[in-house]
């Protein structure tokens, strides 16, 4: 059995995640990545959270390192922000922000894999432009602290 947490509290369901997980006409998403697991409400308080476990394993100097845990934070704080009708493009800021962390980290990242998913993420980051331009200013920043470009 698993319990999930969400914001250090129990959700109150417990599930055992053996073979397939099918969970249908709900508010909450499960997703798992790199052995943690983390349920994100989809209802009016969406709760979106970017994994930066992986910061530490990037090939970056200390401070690039220190800015991008803090760009991270700040996009985080503000795609909490979107509406609920915009919560499927958070999740798509998140979901590609965690990818690009995650595959950066890696000893031999793919290039082609790191240019693919920085883009997605920059075309998702101009299309919240005119909701949440903070946000779509942070991504560009973090793109280039990954990737460099």
């Amino acid at each position: 059995m698993a319990t999930f947490i969400q914001n250090n509290q129990k959700v109150g369901r417990q599930y055992n995640i053996e073979g397939d997980f099918h969970q249908k006409n709900s508010n909450n998403s499960i997703n798992i990545s790199g052995g943690n697991v983390g349920v994100a409400n989809t209802g009016d308080n969406a709760n979106i959270q970017i994994d930066t476990q992986n910061i530490g394993n990037l090939d970056v100097n200390d401070s690039s390192k220190s800015e991008l845990e803090e760009l991270v934070a700040q996009l985080t704080t503000e795609l909490q922000n979107l509406s609920k009708t915009q919560q499927k493009q958070a999740q798509e800021i998140s979901e590609l922000t965690e990818s690009l962390l995650e595959e950066a980290a890696k000893d031999k990242p793919k290039q082609s894999l790191l240019k693919v998913t920085s883009t997605g993420l920059l075309e998702a980051a101009k299309a919240i432009m005119g909701v949440l331009p903070t946000a779509a200013k942070i991504v560009p920043k973090i793109v280039k602290l990954i990737v460099g470009s």
